[in-house]
């Protein structure tokens, strides 16, 4: 193309406006005379290239037809705009979150929570009814066995005791005195003084005289046993727990009708037990002799081991749901757990070792069948999978991946099966 002859007639007529009077000039380069300062920044860039067609450059004289600068600025602009948008799929492919099939060691736990309580806890009770004169323990004292936690009057239980002996007494004196007089009838009646009714009736009497002494021996040791009841004593060596009885409290006393009242609780805190329950989903799992991890909110940084003790035949009913009953067996000897506190308890039921697993998130569901979605390229691919032991992070996979497959983390917006 000749440049000069183009430029030279685009001159000619953009010399002049409409109504034939020269056009007002800007200053500036010569080139881009009739059009405005932002239009020559803006474009500059876009037209320097044109510099070099045919190798020759147009003469700095004649400016550059607008029709042109527009038609070049539009369709540049649009190239840009294509270079730097990014294929749809390939977008989408790279905003998946993605991992690789690696080798762990997977746990699988039941995690629950229980109470500390001791293997050996007693409620005390009174067996009679009564005032309380005197309390001995107090929450946190230890006790030896037999050793006396509470005291009640004993004044009335007292009088009851000095009638008994006092009619034990005179029951004896009445036998004795039956058996003499039965000796003395017999002899009269060998003599044939006595007659045989006279005989038979002083053996009646002191029958009578020698059961009588019996009742009331029997009604005695009871008066004494009523006695000894009033002062409660230790069941077993241990620590008192709270309670909050008082000097001058009436008690009921534990009969078949009442349950009577409770008065304190001794502990044998050496030896302790969490008590906790599982669902029924993972009752199977569970058995007796298994080892268990125990944690306490209260005592940071320290585990304790377990085993489990008992676990219940039958389930029971908790809120609507069915549970079995554990007892977990663990060393108390740590002084800072106490009865009632909270623990956390791990059961691992199952573990693997070197195993192939990917992150939890990256296993999808279709009903009972398990799938991944595999990176192949900018696609993925839908693969099902077998899966086995998982823990809160990781999935064993049994098959369907190899190790460093690429898998995603979310489901693709697109996907096809394998």
């Amino acid at each position: 193309m000749d440049w000069d002859s183009h430029f030279a007639k685009q001159a000619r007529r953009q010399r002049y406006s409409p109504n034939g009077h020269p056009a007002p000039e800007i200053k500036g380069s010569a080139r881009y005379t009739n059009y405005p300062l932002n239009w020559r920044s803006r474009f500059r860039t876009v037209l320097a290239p044109l510099d070099a067609l045919d190798g020759e450059r147009p003469n700095p004289e004649m400016p550059t037809p607008p029709v042109l600068v527009r038609t070049l600025g539009v369709l540049a602009l649009a190239l840009l705009a294509a270079c730097g948008r990014p294929d749809p799929a390939t977008a989408a492919s790279a905003a998946i979150r993605t991992a690789r099939v690696a080798t762990h060691d997977i746990t699988d736990t039941v995690e629950i929570t229980g109470e500390v309580v001791p293997v050996v806890l007693t409620e005390i009770k009174s067996e009679i009814s009564g005032r309380v004169v005197r309390v001995h323990a107090q929450p946190g004292d230890r006790v030896k066995s037999a050793a006396i936690l509470v005291e009640l009057d004993q004044t009335q239980l007292e009088s009851e005791l000095h009638e008994a002996e006092r009619l034990v007494e005179a029951a004896g004196i009445s036998g004795e005195h039956m058996i003499r007089e039965l000796k003395r009838l017999e002899r009269l009646h060998t003599s044939s003084v006595a007659t045989e009714k006279e005989l038979l009736d002083a053996q009646v009497n002191r029958d009578l005289a020698v059961n009588n002494l019996e009742v009331l021996r029997a009604r005695l040791d009871a008066a004494k046993e009523r006695l000894a009841k009033a002062v409660i004593r230790a069941p077993h060596d241990g620590v008192i727990l709270q309670h909050t009885l008082r000097a001058g409290q009436v008690i009921v006393g534990a009969t078949s009708f009442s349950q009577g009242t409770v008065l304190m609780q001794v502990a044998d805190l050496t030896h302790l037990l969490v008590e906790t329950k599982i669902n029924e989903i993972d009752s199977p799992r569970v058995l007796p002799d298994m080892k268990a991890k125990i944690t306490f909110d209260t005592i940071r940084d320290v585990t304790y081991a377990g085993i489990i003790e008992t676990v219940a035949p039958s389930a029971t009913v908790v809120d609507q749901v069915r549970v079995f009953l554990v007892r977990i067996r663990f060393d108390g000897a740590d002084a800072r757990i106490k009865p009632g506190i909270s623990a956390n308890v791990s059961l691992p039921v199952e573990e693997v070792h070197g195993v192939p697993a990917v992150p939890l998130a990256a296993i999808f569901m279709d009903g009972p069948r398990r799938f991944v979605y595999r990176k192949e390229g900018t696609d993925f691919v839908r693969v099902p999978v077998a899966i086995g032991v998982n823990d809160l992070d990781w999935v064993e996979v049994r098959s369907g991946l190899k190790a460093n497959d690429e898998i995603a983390l979310m489901r693709p917006t697109a996907s096809r099966d394998q």
